[in-house]
């Protein structure tokens, strides 16, 4: 018989399995990377501030980048989600426009977005540029409660 304790922690080897499993597949889905290069955007750092919320509750998507040629378009995120300590996968993609950074060389974008439902949410975060270009992906999550 488990202990309440010995459940808590097979329940985080579960959930911390299923965030291997949700990374492996999500940088299946969705555009690949360019090559990086002149003129290709580059993520420095991703991250949700805060990132435990409880439902309805706003968190800000925060992304730093560099692109030689101002010209960002979109911000993408690709999902993956464990709900109720179960891997849900997801093709979901999140394309937020970020024209308003063009422009910029260096430069912060900031995010805000709300779940309604619990579950702790994982993407790969990218950015794309005019000339479709993508850059490199960073994986970042949320814990919805």
């Amino acid at each position: 018989m488990l202990t309440s304790r010995k459940r808590r922690v097979a329940r985080c080897l579960v959930v911390a399995a299923a965030v291997a499993a949700a990374a492996a597949c999500a940088r299946f889905i969705g555009q690949e990377p360019t090559a990086a290069g002149p003129g290709v955007p580059r993520l420095l750092t991703a991250r949700f501030d805060p990132d435990t919320v409880r439902m309805g509750e706003e968190t800000t998507l925060v992304l730093t980048f560099e692109d030689t040629d101002g010209d960002l378009a979109e911000a993408v995120l690709v999902e993956g989600a464990i709900s109720d300590f179960r891997f849900v996968s997801s093709t979901n993609v999140i394309n937020r426009n970020i024209r308003r950074h063009r422009g910029e060389v260096v430069g912060t974008v900031r995010e805000t977005f709300r779940w309604e439902a619990p579950a702790i949410r994982y993407y790969d975060v990218f950015v794309v540029d005019l000339k479709g270009q993508a850059s490199n992906r960073i994986p970042i999550t949320v814990t919805v409660r």
